[in-house]
């Protein structure tokens, strides 16, 4: 007998499979940082999010892996004369990606202030 429903596993792979084929490369992303909270283990978990007027548009999960953390936060640093902290508009280079557990996120490779 042939089941007429998908188990949760199986639809969240089929959208961690389409998802990662429509996005195979990276992008250039404008967002404000709304959180941010460096890890002891090196890696930097973030929210970015587009407002208008104060009413939050867009929202999405993102990280920093270690590697790339603290010299990105020291380019800032240097560039901008600040701390990289929640509040900020920022340009980062990300590569989006979906987990069947924490759903979309986007993996911050690179960044500039706007």
């Amino acid at each position: 007998m042939e089941k007429d429903y998908l188990d949760l596993l199986e639809l969240q792979t089929m959208l961690k499979e389409s998802i990662e084929e429509a996005f195979p490369e990276r992008f250039w992303v404008k967002a404000e940082i709304s959180s941010l909270s460096p890890r002891a283990n090196g890696h930097c978990y973030l929210s970015l999010v587009q407002s208008d007027k104060g009413k939050v548009l867009a929202e999405c999960k993102a990280m920093i892996w270690k590697w790339n953390y603290l010299q990105l936060k020291d380019y800032f640093k240097q560039e901008t004369s600040q701390e990289l902290k929640a509040g900020l508009t920022v340009l980062v280079h990300v590569k989006v990606s979906y987990s069947e557990l924490y759903g979309i996120s986007l993996f911050i490779e690179s960044e500039s202030a706007i």
